[in-house]
């Protein structure tokens, strides 16, 4: 395999070839294995990651290595400390930072992060939240009693159980939040272009009562378009 794009998420990481024909999704706890077995010394790999241990791994590997920062980015960030932004959230910036209208991405994962970019080319910040599985680990873990329960589908208003209580305080709440988060942009930023990526970006897309897209390429176009578009 040659040239990679490879986005490192907590849980879960894409690598992509870079004209995007070939993706694959690995969990991250087997990167390193994986990679190992595929890329070559003439490899070039380019990096969005937000798992400091898996990146000082990948340091062992044959090839060349880039990894993103916000210097390599075209992007106005006066308004915000871009060296405390995620890598993940930086490639999600720079995926939406040439069109020509405001952007507000939603990557639900591990976390749910948002990243509003407006026009011309500025971020101005957004949020970071537990996603649902982080947020049913955390009630599983800091309680005695609290069993980790499936991820809903679609979001309700009532549990009759303790299991169904849980997926109304996390699915459903979770939801509300971001609708009410995007119903407050909106009423900001008019024309507001709003994406959705990550692993569960259909429920939330399912529950939310705006028009959205879904693009789970978003991240590794962001790379994409600062390392090999713009070279």
């Amino acid at each position: 395999m040659a040239d990679l794009l490879i986005n490192i998420g907590n849980t879960n990481s894409q690598v992509s070839s870079v004209d995007l024909s070939s993706l694959i999704t690995v969990p991250t706890s087997e990167l390193y294995s994986y990679l190992s077995e595929e890329v070559s010394a003439s490899s070039k790999l380019y990096i969005a990651s937000v798992h400091k241990e898996t990146s000082s791994q990948l340091s062992n590997l044959n090839c060349s290595l880039e990894f993103l920062t916000h210097e390599n980015l075209s992007v106005d960030f006066s308004k915000v400390d871009p060296s405390t932004i995620g890598a993940d959230r930086l490639a999600n910036i720079a995926a939406v930072s040439s069109l020509k209208k405001h952007s507000l991405i939603l990557d639900c994962g591990t976390c749910v992060t948002a990243e509003f970019v407006s026009q011309p080319s500025v971020f101005e910040g957004g949020f970071i939240m537990p996603g649902r599985s982080l947020s049913r680990q955390a009630l599983n873990t800091f309680t005695s009693q609290l069993p980790i329960t499936e991820l809903s589908t679609k979001s309700k208003l009532l549990g009759t159980t303790t299991e169904e209580s849980i997926q109304v305080g996390v699915d459903t709440m979770g939801a509300l939040a971001v609708q009410s988060y995007i119903e407050k942009m909106k009423q900001r930023f008019s024309g507001l272009n709003i994406i959705l990526t990550g692993g569960d970006a259909a429920f939330y897309a399912e529950n939310l009562d705006f028009e959205v897209s879904i693009d789970q390429e978003l991240t590794l176009k962001g790379l994409r378009s600062v390392f090999i578009d713009k070279s």
